[in-house]
């Protein structure tokens, strides 16, 4: 096993690297922890990225076409040639074509808003939606609880009206809460920069690149689905008594 790595790790030495850009910065992946083959050539999501498509980056680039000097780093091809790419963002001055499912630039007879307004606001819209998502889980797990425990009271329109309301206030309005956080944090000079959230500046919406994404999405996130849990095994543990007293008024009634 020893052997076989040596010799891989021979064959990337081995490998040439060509100098200069093969094709834009946004085409290419990088394959600094990737083994080449024989030939050079790379296998990146089961396509081939030829040898003579990979190059030496000296730079990465970030939101909005910004880029950074960085470290020589293997890049290679993969948008166009060997294989299309759907861009999730697209660059400054661009805008995504629903018909060729491509970035193209914006014609100068059309009228865009600025970028980072746009980038901003649906990082927002989105934010909201996927904190709601999460918590409407939530209300699943505690509304399974409690028609479990109210399982023998009279079904009462109202009743279930005024949950919904409250659902609904508790899931929305939460995640309202949570959405004023991230947009006071991100506007906010007494918030430090390591700190922001980093919607639209950086990213699409919330920068994951930063320890702060753990703050205003995991970390909400992981107290969310650990609390369904708790309530999934309260909720399992409640059935399986239930089941367990079932059975024995059943024996009870036999032996009778």
């Amino acid at each position: 096993m020893l052997v076989a790595f040596l010799l891989q790790a021979k064959k990337f030495q081995s490998v040439q690297l060509t100098v200069g850009e093969k094709c834009p910065y946004k085409d290419t992946i990088d394959l600094s922890d990737k083994m080449p083959l024989i030939n050079g050539s790379y296998i990146y999501e089961n396509v081939l990225i030829p040898r003579d498509q990979v190059a030496e980056y000296k730079y990465r680039l970030f939101f909005a076409d910004n880029a950074l000097e960085a470290e020589g780093h293997l890049r290679g091809c993969v948008c166009g040639r060997p294989k299309r790419c759907v861009k999730m963002c697209c660059e400054r001055e661009e805008f995504f074509n629903e018909d060729t499912l491509a970035c193209e630039r914006i014609p100068e007879y059309m009228e865009i808003p600025d970028l980072i307004s746009i980038t901003m606001f649906n990082g927002i819209c989105c934010y909201f939606f996927f904190i709601s998502a999460y918590l409407w889980l939530s209300v699943l797990c505690i509304d399974n609880w409690i028609h479990f425990k109210d399982v023998n009271k009279e079904f009462s329109r109202t009743k279930q009206m005024k949950r919904f309301c409250f659902y609904s206030l508790y899931a929305w309005g939460t995640a309202l809460a949570f959405t004023t956080i991230v947009i006071w944090a991100d506007w906010s000079d007494t918030v430090p920069e390591n700190l922001k959230p980093g919607v639209g500046t950086d990213a699409c919406w919330l920068d994951t690149n930063m320890w702060s994404s753990a703050i205003y999405f995991y970390g909400p996130n992981l107290l969310i689905i650990l609390s369904n849990i708790a309530i999934f095994l309260r909720l399992s543990f409640y059935i399986y008594r239930v089941q367990s007293d079932v059975a024995i008024v059943l024996v009870e009634s036999l032996r009778d």
